[in-house]
Parts: structure tokens; C-alpha cells; sequence
């Protein structure tokens, strides 16, 4: 009876394992597109959000520990927008597009973007070449989604590994490189990039002269303020020759 009672409970908890336990099953790339398409009519038709960014890049797949790390974030604004990723600042005002690269000292001038939402759209076509590439795709279902996106050898790119959050926006995008680089050690090692996005928030309005440029020049005679003296400021705008 005892011998009974143990083999009942053994068959019980592994029944439950059996059941909580989720496995990637394959996913077709239309149904791919349509979860990408999901995910940008909400970045391109959201009013105002932000998030933050965390890059992260490791030597190994199997490492946890970055040998690089930069934390950022980015802004949308029904008056513009304002990012700050990887060292360079985008910021989007009623007359400009500022971009400010700290490292090399460059501030670069164009013209803003008349819709950023139709500029930053994907289409249909764009997620049918990026999926072209490549040779499989799987997916986990659970109180959220993973995606998993292989290419082959020839490929620079291993994997693409895409998490979605509870709302099925981006929670993290890790990219496997296929080539092996020498790491500090010596050891060769295929190299892994992280992004993580976090602190998603649509209740947010512009900080106090976040999208003014006269914080980094004179808009008259385009000349940089005391802060930016030792940056270069290179106008790229394009000048309307209509007559």
C-alpha cells in the first residue's frame, strides 16, 4: 500500500512538471510578420512613450558577465523626440534634427523629420526580405513570447533571440554572432550582443527645454555655446531651392 502511495504521488508531481513545462515549436515567418506588425503599429501609433536601453556585449554565448555595457533611453514626444544610445544623442525640435556624438565631438544639423512615424514604419515586403535569410524559426508561448530567428553558416549572424514583455512589446533582442573574434584572454570566442528595454511609460510630456536647440547653439547665426566649444557643428541640412 505504501509502495502504491509512492508510485501515485511520483506519477502526480511529474504529471505536473509535464504540464508546466513549455517547448519551442516552429513558427511560420507569415506568422512572424504578423507578430513584428503588432509590435510597430504600437511604437508608430503610441502618441508618446519611453523606455530605457541597456547594450551589453559578451565574449561567448555562454557568458553572463559583459564585457561591455552602456545604459540609455529613448522619448517620444507628440512634439518630437529625444534619444540617448550608444554615446549619441538624437534630438527632434520643430526645426531640427540635432544628432551630438560625444565621442567625436560632433554636432550634426538636418532637417527634422516631417513623420517619424511613416519613416520609422516597417512594411510588409521589409520583414519578408529580413526573414528571407533565414532558415528556421521557433517560438515559446507562455505568459510571454520568445522568438527564435536561425541563419545559416554562411550567415554573419548565428541567431536572432527576441523576448516580449506581458503587452508583447520588446523586452530584449540578443543577437549570436557566426564569427569567432579573440577575446582578452586569447581564447577565440563568438561574440553576443544585448538589448534590454525596460521602464516602458506613455504618461510622459517634455522635461523643461528638452527640445530646445538654443541649449547647444544660436539658432541665428548657428554659433555653439560655451559648453559645445569643442565640438564641430556640420549643417547637413537640405536647403528648399523652390522658385
Amino acid at each position: 500500500m505504501y509502495i502504491k502511495k509512492k508510485i501515485f504521488v511520483f506519477f502526480l508531481f511529474a504529471g505536473f512538471l509535464v504540464k508546466g513545462q513549455s517547448t519551442y515549436t516552429d513558427l511560420s515567418k507569415e506568422d512572424a510578420i504578423k507578430i513584428f506588425q503588432k509590435i510597430n503599429q504600437w511604437y508608430t501609433t503610441t502618441p508618446s512613450y519611453s523606455f530605457t536601453v541597456t547594450h551589453a556585449t559578451y565574449a561567448g554565448y555562454a557568458s553572463i558577465i559583459p564585457y561591455e555595457q552602456k545604459k540609455g533611453y529613448f522619448k517620444k514626444f507628440t512634439s518630437g523626440f529625444h534619444s540617448n544610445l550608444a554615446d549619441i544623442q538624437n534630438i527632434q525640435s520643430k526645426n531640427y534634427l540635432i544628432t551630438i556624438d560625444s565621442i567625436k565631438k560632433i554636432i550634426l544639423l538636418n532637417n527634422p523629420l516631417k513623420k517619424f512615424e511613416e519613416s520609422n514604419n516597417v512594411s510588409i515586403a521589409d520583414y519578408q526580405k529580413l526573414l528571407s535569410k533565414c532558415t528556421s524559426l521557433k517560438i515559446l508561448n507562455g505568459k510571454t513570447k520568445t522568438l527564435k530567428i536561425f541563419f545559416n553558416k554562411n550567415y554573419p549572424i548565428n541567431s536572432y533571440e527576441i523576448c516580449l514583455n506581458k503587452d508583447e512589446l520588446f523586452q530584449s533582442i540578443t543577437v549570436f554572432y557566426q564569427r569567432e573574434v579573440k577575446s582578452k584572454t586569447g581564447a577565440m570566442v563568438k561574440p553576443k550582443l544585448s538589448i534590454v528595454f525596460d521602464d516602458y511609460n506613455v504618461k510622459i510630456t517634455p522635461e523643461k527645454d528638452e527640445l530646445n536647440e538654443n541649449k547647444f547653439f544660436s539658432a541665428t547665426t548657428l554659433q555653439l555655446k560655451d559648453f559645445y566649444a569643442g565640438y564641430t557643428l556640420l549643417d547637413q541640412r537640405i536647403k528648399n531651392n523652390k522658385q
